[in-house]
């Protein structure tokens, strides 16, 4: 989700299955990220999800601070992970067999 890194509110629109699997991979990624209740219910809205719908068919917009906090705290414990060449440099390190 390049928009994240922008470090900017965004919202998330899952490609939709007919099966409904794009909503559990919304959740699943709900889960991952603490987002604010308002903005996690907007996220289930605008992906269809049966009972969050407004009334009158619009999606209002949740607080900008709140929503960008969370947004910018989920992009620095993202910048706060090694890189990706560091990571399987520490991981191949652990793997290696010294010999005789």
């Amino acid at each position: 989700m390049r928009a994240l890194w922008a470090g900017l509110p965004f919202v998330w629109q899952a490609y939709p299955q007919e099966d409904g699997a794009h909503l559990a991979k919304l959740e699943a990624l709900l889960a991952r990220w603490d987002a604010p209740p308002d903005v996690a219910a907007l996220w289930r809205a605008w992906n269809g999800a049966t009972g969050t719908g407004q009334p009158d068919g619009g999606l209002p917009l949740p607080p900008l601070e709140p929503w960008c906090a969370a947004v910018l705290a989920w992009r620095r414990a993202l910048l706060d992970q090694p890189d990706l060449c560091n990571a399987l440099i520490a991981f191949a390190s652990g793997k290696a067999r010294t010999c005789c």
